[in-house]
């Protein structure tokens, strides 16, 4: 999509586009995140750059994210899961449910990871993430992960806090921050 490749441009990588054009300047890596602008054409380019060598590099692992309208869109982890089929592949991932974004996170804040507080709204990528670096965790119900989807997590897998709003949010900070 055209935030990652602002992106990796602002820090100097080279962007070709999905094309035959930009396959014949046989890239060295695919970048996956959300596209909305996903075509078979464009995913066609890119498990052929995976095939003949390119690195494999994915966003996060989110199936879905909420739209505007309340529905769950297709997010970046299910063009990861496509292209994975397509190409027999495993991408690295450097977002989530990876936990080197979140230990860099608490590094930058100055904040052991046990003392860190994740939030997010998915249970099997926000919370995962939280979870392996041992940071407590807020899970805000958006909609991607339900009520019911907690409960039925087995405990070990369970947030700390779950929220269904701003108020519910800045109560739950309030009490973790007095926990230390």
């Amino acid at each position: 999509g055209p935030g990652l490749r602002r992106e990796l441009r602002d820090v100097g990588i080279r962007v070709v586009a999905p094309t035959s054009a930009g396959l014949a300047r046989r890239p060295e890596a695919v970048a996956v995140g959300i596209d909305r602008g996903l075509s078979y054409g464009r995913l066609a380019y890119a498990a052929d750059a995976i095939r003949e060598g390119a690195l494999f590099v994915a966003t996060n692992r989110d199936p879905v994210y909420p739209g505007a309208d309340g529905r769950l869109l297709p997010g970046a982890g299910a063009v990861v899961a496509a292209l994975e089929v397509a190409t027999g592949r495993r991408p690295i991932v450097i977002g989530k449910p990876e936990p080197g974004l979140f230990e860099a996170a608490a590094h930058l804040a100055g904040v052991p990871p046990s003392e860190a507080v994740v939030v997010g709204d998915g249970l099997v990528t926000d919370i995962a993430a939280a979870r392996r670096i041992g940071a407590r965790s807020v899970l805000m119900l958006t909609g991607v992960t339900t009520i019911e989807d907690v409960q039925a997590a087995p405990p070990e897998e369970r947030p700390t806090e779950v929220v269904a709003d701003a108020a519910g949010l800045a109560a739950a900070l309030e009490r973790l921050s007095r926990e230390g």
